[in-house]
């Protein structure tokens, strides 16, 4: 296909011609593969189909908080009781807003032959396209405290999901504070703390410890449990030290899960994620980092929601040179999104962890 006009020699580009582009060719958006290969935790959650596009106004998510049977045996005479106590409540969720902007300089399209013009500008989106998935997957890590999450519009993160008594002050003015220790029970996840903050001594990273984590998360109706693990870099020479015969990590069929290597304990798959890493030790090497961690997942639990209207939205091109006199063309990808959850309590997070492997 030709692009834009050739006058005196000189190729002309309109807006029109960047727009017909992007519409018909559907430059830079990235394949399912592409997007998710490189970020474990969106590969994972697509694999389970707890990556959703849905559009309202806000999210709300039930919450199971009771689980306790409350029937009884029967005979024939029996009169039969309905208990009137609450077993679930709202978790609402807001929307997320990111964008990512791009521009291009037009003296750099006017130089370029059909080809090379389309090659180029599908660089340039594919970037960022890419960038805004980065962007949104790092944030999903953030360790940002719950106000200054909400301050910034961003979503409440896995390391923010895993800590412990982010409780809501839910009152319920028949049952009183039962009703706050049982939501207490479902909204917090489980956690241990390696370091012994809690006046207790330093405890020793073991699989045996690990596995006893794994099964103190199980809770509920169906005894749901983390059905995937997350370890920061720090970790992944730690656990290889660990290994024997019985636990596996790396290329052969029995120790992928979904195409990511993985070390599996006792059943459970355990995956490398470099977002999990403390930003006091970012960068740091096996020798000098100074603590880590694990999370465990139960993803049934976990949903990344993106808005129709703003699924990496790629709006219409216009002129630099209207807007701040610059001779570019830009645009810029929006994205609405969300990270919404309704069982903590079924997820952990074992931090603190000394990586060092002696």
């Amino acid at each position: 296909m030709s692009i834009g006009t050739v006058v005196d020699g000189q190729r002309r580009i309109t807006l029109n011609d960047l727009n017909i582009l992007s519409r018909v060719k559907r430059l830079g958006v990235p394949s399912v593969q592409e997007a998710f290969d490189k970020r474990p935790l969106l590969k994972i959650l697509n694999a389970k189909s707890q990556i959703t596009v849905k559009g309202a106004t806000g999210i709300q998510k039930t919450v199971i908080y009771n689980n306790t049977p409350q029937g009884e045996h029967y005979s024939k005479k029996t009169t039969f009781k309905y208990p009137t106590t609450e077993d679930t409540f709202p978790a609402f969720y807001n929307w997320c807003f990111y964008y990512e902007p791009l521009a291009v300089f037009k003296q750099d399209l006017f130089k370029m032959g059909d080809e090379a013009l389309i090659n180029f500008l599908e660089m340039k989106s594919k970037l960022c396209y890419q960038r805004a998935l980065d962007g949104i997957y790092k944030e999903l890590f953030s360790s940002d405290s719950e106000a200054t999450a909400l301050a910034n519009l961003k979503p409440v993160g896995i390391k923010l999901m895993l800590t412990k008594d982010r409780v809501l002050g839910y009152q319920d003015s028949d049952t009183g504070n039962g009703v706050n220790q049982l939501i207490a029970n479902v909204w917090n996840p489980q956690t241990m703390d390696l370091k012994g903050n809690d006046g207790g001594n330093e405890i020793a990273f073991t699989l045996p410890l690990l596995a006893a984590f794994v099964e103190s998360c199980e809770w509920g109706i169906n005894n749901r449990k983390p059905d995937v693990g997350l370890f920061s870099k720090h970790m992944l020479r730690k656990f290889m030290a660990l290994l024997d015969d019985k636990f596996r990590y790396g290329a052969d069929d029995k120790s992928l899960y979904y195409g990511l290597d993985a070390i599996y304990v006792w059943g459970v798959p355990f995956v490398k994620e470099k977002n999990l890493i403390s930003i006091a030790d970012e960068g740091a090497d096996y020798e000098t980092a100074t603590r880590s961690e694990i999370v465990l997942l139960d993803t049934s639990s976990i949903e990344l929601i993106f808005h129709p209207e703003r699924n990496f939205y790629q709006e219409e091109w216009i002129d630099g040179t209207k807007y701040d006199n610059q001779d570019t063309f830009r645009t810029k990808v929006l994205v609405a999104y969300m990270l919404a959850y309704d069982h903590p309590r079924t997820n952990g997070r074992m931090y603190n962890i000394k990586p060092s492997i002696v």
